[in-house]
């Protein structure tokens, strides 16, 4: 599958979301930073400057401003499934792997944290990706 992305920096994404609050809302750029509970200067360095937020005020900002904030910013969205971005044929190998490897586990009570069920676990995750190969 291919995605038509177009992925812009933080400061450009910033503006058009500043730029689109102000023309909504009637109101300046000063009370758009007030609106994102930061200071006027701060929000000035990330529009003008090209400066980033710091990564403890990019869930607050989120929440203003939506999730796509992590992606501009080239983060992890919290939460969501870091396997999402797989082929679903990759997904689903995983997916029987480790169903197999829990199942296999559970049956012979074999502790998760154990050197022998982290043995199994590469022997099972390699199995399920050579037969891939084979494919």
């Amino acid at each position: 599958m291919i995605y038509n992305l177009v992925v812009m920096d933080f400061q450009t994404w910033l503006n058009r979301k500043m730029d689109r609050w102000i023309k909504e809302t009637g109101r300046n750029q000063t009370a758009f930073a007030g609106w994102l509970g930061v200071q006027p200067t701060t929000l000035s360095n990330w529009i003008k400057r090209g400066h980033k937020p710091r990564p403890d005020m990019v869930a607050r900002l989120s929440e203003k401003l939506g999730p796509d904030i992590y992606k501009v910013l080239g983060l992890s969205v919290p939460g969501a499934d870091p396997f999402e971005s797989l082929p679903p044929s990759f997904r689903e190998r995983l997916e029987r792997a480790a169903y197999r490897l829990d199942k296999y586990l559970r049956e012979r009570s074999i502790p998760e944290n154990s050197p022998e069920a982290e043995k199994i676990a590469n022997e099972i995750f390699s199995s399920e990706f050579r037969r891939m190969d084979n494919e």
